[in-house]
């Protein structure tokens, strides 16, 4: 399933729900809920396995 959305980069970002649990250390964890920029950058390159670019982030 991951491959799937893989397959089509707008919809990658949108599965975090799923992959921050198993995916992610505890440190990009509180990160995350700081609701940084560096956190969500940070989330989609190591959790996601993306690149954190603007298009993105408009998203």
């Amino acid at each position: 399933m991951f491959n799937l959305l893989l397959a089509e980069g707008k919809y990658v970002f949108g599965s975090e729900a799923w992959l921050l649990m198993p995916q992610c250390s505890t440190g990009v964890h509180k990160e995350l809920k700081s609701g940084s920029e560096a956190g969500w950058r940070r989330y989609i390159d190591g959790c996601v396995g993306t690149e954190p670019n603007e298009e993105r982030k408009a998203y």
